[in-house]
């Protein structure tokens, strides 16, 4: 039963007030259908979820003789009955949670807590947009009525990815530096590859420590401004004369 309560929680991302009461007749081709608790008397919005294939082999997995006669819900307390209020399911989650052998955590309030159910709706949407989700594709299965209420999982994902780039563009500035054979400085010639050059030649270059951290941008004439500052490229600066331009 705890397993088939982590994949139903992690599935549809559900509150404990909804999970509590979902079972086989709000199963509609293959989705989950149902009206959030939370929002009955309000927007009365209607959310159907796909059934993914770990849901369905937690419910397959589970006997019959696990729920009492007549019961439709899937998750039922030890007497086979439907839990009497989402609080009662939420302390056998924890109850579970303890039989597992999970320890108390500390939050970051400072306090020391025992796993909960509560956790797991947060995780789920944390999954959905580490995968790509958008906000309305997160509000379509949260039941969240604000894109404020979800942007906190849209802006972990955001900075993970741009700090992964900066991170690769500081690698990537770094390996370039060994080019130059430990020189100072190196140049990033950025222009058309094969464009015609006018004279005197003209470029973009952007300086940078051998670590790979921009000093500055230049433009200047090729041949005066490299040979003076640089020495070590006369084969790029036959390319330049002949019109066209390596990007290194």
């Amino acid at each position: 039963m705890a397993r088939l309560a982590l994949e139903l929680l992690l599935n549809i991302a559900a509150r404990r007030h909804d999970a509590h009461v979902i079972g086989q007749r709000h199963n509609k081709s293959g989705k989950l259908t149902w009206r959030p608790h939370k929002t009955l008397r309000s927007t009365g919005k209607m959310l159907s979820i796909r059934i993914m294939p770990q849901l369905q082999a937690a419910i397959d997995a589970l006997p019959a003789e696990a729920r009492a006669d007549g019961v439709l819900t899937f998750l039922v307390n030890d007497y086979g009955r439907p839990f009497a209020s989402a609080a009662a399911f939420g302390n056998k989650f924890a109850d579970w949670c303890v039989a597992a052998g999970l320890k108390p955590v500390l939050c970051d309030d400072g306090r020391t807590r025992n796993y909960r159910a509560r956790g797991l709706r947060k995780a789920a949407l944390r999954a959905l947009a580490h995968a790509g989700a958008t906000g309305a594709e997160l509000l379509a299965v949260s039941g969240h009525s604000s894109l404020d209420q979800v942007q906190e999982y849209l802006n972990e994902v955001d900075q993970e990815h741009l700090a992964e780039a900066a991170m690769t563009k500081l690698a990537n500035g770094a390996s370039a530096s060994s080019i130059t054979g430990g020189t100072h400085a190196h140049c990033l010639i950025v222009s058309r590859i094969g464009a015609a050059i006018s004279e005197p030649p003209l470029v973009h270059l952007r300086l940078a420590t051998q670590d790979g951290f921009p000093l500055g941008q230049l433009r200047g004439p090729v041949e005066n401004l490299l040979s003076d500052r640089f020495g070590r490229i006369s084969e790029l600066v036959g390319r330049l004369a002949a019109g066209t331009v390596e990007v290194f």
